[in-house]
């Protein structure tokens, strides 16, 4: 029963750090962690919006990555998918949950439920017209 973030600004530069997480990730895992910690912070001070779910993956990401927390980290990645189904986001679930399934459900889920997901993850990303994860779910499919 988080507050739902009202603060325009602060939503565009939550869309903004969303777009512009996977190349700075790429690089360095560095600016990552920093700016999935500036996602929360925003998050948690001013409010939440259907990115906050963006800045929980990426540091759900970050905690296993770089300090191999997979218990942490798989936490994190779970409250992602609450906020989506928060706010009723289908447009970022193809991109977030795809995320979560090729680098964080792998160390605690079976892998034969990613082929599942994968396809069905592709399928969604189709239907809300995201195309870059239609093409990495169908690759990882």
């Amino acid at each position: 029963n988080a507050p739902e973030l009202t603060d325009t600004k602060k939503l565009w530069s939550l869309k903004l750090m969303d777009h512009i997480a996977p190349y700075l990730h790429m690089m360095s895992s560095n600016l990552l962690i920093l700016i999935s910690a500036r996602m929360l912070k925003i998050s948690f001070q001013h409010g939440f919006a259907p990115e906050s779910a963006s800045g929980f993956f990426c540091y759900s990401y970050s905690l296993i990555s770089t300090f191999n927390d997979i218990e942490e980290g798989y936490r994190w990645a779970k409250l992602a998918l609450v906020v989506l189904e928060r706010f009723n986001a289908p447009s970022l679930y193809p991109k977030v949950k795809t995320c979560i399934t090729m680098v964080v459900s792998i160390w605690k889920e079976p892998v034969q439920s990613s082929v599942v997901d994968f396809l069905r993850l592709h399928q969604e990303a189709l239907l809300v017209g995201d195309i870059e994860f239609a093409a990495v779910s169908s690759k990882a499919y």
